[in-house]
């Protein structure tokens, strides 16, 4: 029988211990079923980011595949400040991206035309590697490969519950963004999570 066990630790406090285990003449491990992307769901993420110049950023994710929107708040820079910022976006051809920043009395808007795809990930095209350890979580290790722009996605899911635990998309100049999910509720999200209040849009200036 035999054991490989590999440890990479990335730049910023991310423990992953990817395990593959194979035992000769026994019992051979059975991939799971293909991941699950829900339909909807709420979540606290961390978004960080390796040869990027986006900052790292904490934040509540609020997503709604059927209705193609979404909606992040968090803390953000915005000229020089970390300020409460809320990020809604819509998809389709006429889908907008507005974002909210929050200055003590202050509430400025932008808008523009979305142009960032609603993440909608197609997990045919994902193989199976086997189990890797994320912050001492037994999860399920996915990779896939854009063989025409040479993008490389890892997802991980949580073993027990089929959850997401971490997402990495690495582009062909190697720069990588990763989703770490710690918490997480699927279900439908309420339609107004993804609306601007009209007063508030009223005043939005709009970015070229």
């Amino acid at each position: 029988d035999c054991t490989r066990m590999t440890l990479f630790v990335p730049k910023m406090l991310k423990l992953a211990v990817t395990l593959a285990l194979c035992v000769a003449a026994v019992v051979a491990q059975t991939p799971p079923s293909k991941p699950v992307w829900p339909n909807a769901f709420s979540a606290t993420v961390f978004m960080q980011s390796v040869n990027t110049t986006i900052p790292p950023r904490f934040m509540r994710w609020f997503y709604d595949k059927t209705n193609e929107r979404e909606r992040f708040d968090g803390l953000d820079f915005w000229r020089g400040e970390q300020l409460f910022t809320t990020v809604i976006r819509t998809g389709g051809a006429q889908g907008m991206e507005y974002q909210i920043i929050y200055h003590q009395d202050e509430t400025i808007c932008f808008s523009q035309a979305n142009k960032n795809p609603i993440l909608k990930p197609d997990f045919n095209m994902f193989n199976y590697v086997g189990y890797t350890l994320i912050d001492y979580t037994v999860t399920n290790h996915w990779v896939a490969t854009n063989r025409t722009t040479n993008w490389v996605f890892n997802y991980y899911e949580s073993q027990k519950s089929r959850e997401p635990v971490e997402y990495d998309i690495l582009d062909q100049h190697r720069n990588e963004v990763t989703y770490h999910f710690y918490e997480f509720d699927a279900g439908a999200q309420d339609s107004s999570l993804f609306t601007v209040a009209p007063l508030i849009r009223a005043v939005c200036n709009p970015r070229a």
